[in-house]
């Protein structure tokens, strides 16, 4: 019964959102790992999200593809078979997005069959419009990992 939070950040943008996440969690009780890419170790962070019903892929978009560490640990992910994940995307970019083809890409590709929210992208620095967007999705992802988790 618990959320990790799988990270990474440019130039600080989308961990300002993450610390937003952070705060919405802490409020409603929710056990959480924050991991950050790629300062976490590769077994570490296959073994903490293997073991949370909930996962927050929080990264930005870099040159139309998702930021490259977070790419790489989801990609391990998949090739660990990790699969069944309620999960929740959100990130920011500076003059396009990308980022959620290639989120797509890599959860078909090894068929990690994850139930994925409706992400969230924003410009720049995530606005007040930007952040009520991120608090929905969390709470969404705190319903459907509540659902997911065996007593």
């Amino acid at each position: 019964d618990e959320i990790t939070i799988l990270w990474g950040s440019m130039y600080g943008m989308t961990g300002k959102a993450v610390d937003y996440a952070e705060k919405i969690l802490q409020s409603k009780g929710v056990k959480y790992n924050k991991l950050e890419m790629p300062l976490e170790s590769e077994s570490e962070m296959v073994a903490t999200v293997f073991k949370s019903a909930g996962i927050i892929i929080a990264a930005p978009t870099y040159e139309y593809k998702l930021f490259p560490p977070v790419a790489a640990a989801l990609n391990e992910l998949g090739r660990k078979r990790v699969t069944g994940k309620a999960a929740f995307r959100f990130g920011s970019y500076g003059w396009s997005g990308g980022a959620e083809k290639e989120l797509n890409e890599i959860l078909e590709r090894n068929k990690m069959n994850w139930d994925l929210i409706e992400s969230v992208e924003f410009e720049g620095a995530p606005k007040e419009e930007d952040l009520i967007k991120v608090e929905a999705g969390v709470l969404k992802l705190i319903e459907k990992m509540r659902e997911k988790v065996v007593e």
